[in-house]
């Protein structure tokens, strides 16, 4: 994955959330968003997917110049997970997945429920898909929802903090399944605050404060860290866990 920013700033009400990114990142898979809240990793995220536009500069994923590109295309490319699973919570596990594929992407019925059992049989979940999301733990649903991410075969997988509202138990669940996806080599960008995770996971890290990017480059940074306020991040999380 490369991706490149240019003077990227956005604003909310009048209230600056991203202060003039600047970055570049050349062939990498895997890209960790770590620091403290309010730092405007998720505001970034949802930049680099296009949900949101920023308020002044560009943005190039892969070959998308994602600030002019159509977006009904562009979405069809990408994977996003939220916070929350975002399962519709009538339907299915299953359905669940097959729905966004028929109706965004007009795959056939039958091949896109192979498609799906494929993916619930490779991370297990196949037992769970004729459940709904009610009858499965929170876990289990953030697993479902970063499957059906995955059933487009997306060119890169979005996840932000994907296991913020999941206890410690089902946070190692879903890390689980989210190292699969390094495994298997496919490009994805995560907003995590779990260090250890990162260092298994990403093969990149950029770490934001204040709404800028105040270091970034491969994990070695994250064992020795250039600046005292990443330095003074890491303390912090490595303390409180």
């Amino acid at each position: 994955m490369d991706l490149r920013l240019k003077d990227i700033v956005q604003t909310y009400e009048d209230k600056l959330i991203l202060n003039h990114v600047n970055l570049e990142i050349k062939d990498k898979s895997g890209i960790a968003l770590i620091g403290p809240s309010g730092a405007g990793k998720s505001t970034l995220l949802r930049l680099l997917s296009g949900i949101e536009d920023p308020t002044m500069g560009e943005i190039c994923l892969n070959n998308h110049e994602v600030t002019h590109e159509d977006k009904s295309e562009y979405f069809k490319k990408i994977g996003f997970v939220f916070q929350a699973h975002n399962l519709f919570p009538h339907l299915t596990v299953l359905r669940n997945i097959t729905l966004v594929l028929e109706k965004v992407h007009h795959i056939e019925i039958e091949k896109a429920e192979k498609i799906a059992l494929d993916l619930l049989e490779q991370f297990e979940l196949i037992e769970h898909k004729d459940k709904i999301p009610a009858k499965i733990s929170g876990g289990q649903a953030q697993r479902a929802s970063i499957i059906r991410s995955l059933a487009i075969s997306p060119e890169v997988v979005f996840l932000d903090e994907p296991t913020s509202a999941l206890d410690p138990i089902l946070t190692h669940e879903v890390l689980k399944t989210i190292l699969k996806l390094r495994e298997k080599k496919m490009n994805f960008m995560i907003v995590t605050h779990e260090i250890a995770f990162a260092k298994k996971a990403a093969d990149y890290v950029v770490f934001m404060e204040n709404g800028e990017v105040i270091e970034h480059g491969d994990l070695s940074i994250l064992d020795h860290p250039k600046t005292d306020r990443l330095k003074n991040f890491i303390d912090k999380v490595s303390y409180d866990i």
